[in-house]
């Protein structure tokens, strides 16, 4: 399966899409991706670095250092910090930015991310 990101205001329109990549393996297909416009495809391993990259940002907060990584194999880099933490709907959140490239394609984020009742994160709304 080949899933890519969009650039743009279309970004801001695919965001739960592109956090289905965060999610295991049925949740993402569940919702499924129609994001080929930008030319940046995710292979498995790029959604792993993603979504380990996302998490660690939450994990250590607004105001720590960017989360930062590169996949050799595919050429995919990205970077993800929490900037800032905030309450929607009774829940602990944190907006998180995050910035994906290949090569001359960049798609960049700005993400809403809210600690779900089980301990997992979702995204809000």
């Amino acid at each position: 399966m080949r899933f890519a990101l969009p650039v743009g205001l279309s970004a801001i329109l695919a965001v739960p899409a592109l956090l289905a990549a965060l999610a295991p393996a049925p949740a993402a297909a569940q919702l499924g991706f129609d994001l080929e416009r930008a030319g940046i495809e995710l292979a498995t391993s790029d959604r792993d670095l993603l979504r380990q990259n996302v998490l660690a940002a939450l994990q250590s907060g607004p105001g720590a250092q960017p989360t930062s990584w590169a996949n050799e194999e595919t050429g995919l880099s990205g970077r993800a910090r929490s900037i800032e933490a905030l309450e929607v709907d009774g829940r602990a959140c944190q907006r998180v930015a995050l910035e994906l490239t290949r090569r001359d394609r960049q798609a960049r984020y700005r993400l809403v991310l809210c600690r779900r009742d089980d301990g997992r994160w979702a995204i809000a709304g």
